[in-house]
């Protein structure tokens, strides 16, 4: 995955969130975080337009399975 967005090494990605790679003004974007979460935190074979390390525009068709953690 790491390399997908331009990086070398796992450790670099570590950390990065939906919103820093995800393009917040494509319209499609947003309509798949609410089906993601909405969907219980599934995504299949949705197209999203996200940017790379330099800033590059990138389209990524996902199947996505997340997680929630709760912090006490």
């Amino acid at each position: 995955m790491a390399r997908m967005y331009g990086y070398s090494v796992a450790n670099e990605i570590v950390g990065a969130r939906l919103g820093d790679l995800l393009l917040a003004s494509e319209a499609a974007n947003i309509a798949a975080i609410r089906g993601f979460i909405g969907n219980g935190y599934r995504l299949q074979n949705v197209q999203s337009a996200e940017v790379d390390r330099n800033g590059q525009k990138r389209y990524f068709l996902n199947n996505v399975i997340g997680s929630v953690e709760t912090v006490f």
